[in-house]
């Protein structure tokens, strides 16, 4: 009987992250059984794959989570002037 061999995973792509803001990592979730006082329910997450710097906005709805992306990448557009 041989032993089960595990299958290596290709090394990381090297132009996933190239600079900062290139590619960013989202995700929301919810809703949690234990709200903010501000009555809050969902988290959403933003990371930045090349310096994993982390947002984190609170919200009362899923709703809200399109609305403060486009704010969210507008801001990155003015305050970094990187294109977006």
């Amino acid at each position: 009987m041989d032993k089960s061999k595990k299958k290596s995973h290709k090394p990381k792509s090297k132009d996933t992250n190239q600079e900062k803001l290139y590619l960013l990592h989202m995700d929301l979730c919810g809703p949690i059984h234990v709200e903010s006082v501000n009555g809050k329910k969902y988290i959403l997450t933003i990371v930045d794959d090349y310096s994993r710097f982390t947002w984190v906005k609170c919200l009362r709805s899923k709703d809200e989570a399109l609305v403060f992306i486009i704010k969210f990448l507008k801001m990155i557009q003015v305050r970094l002037k990187v294109p977006v």
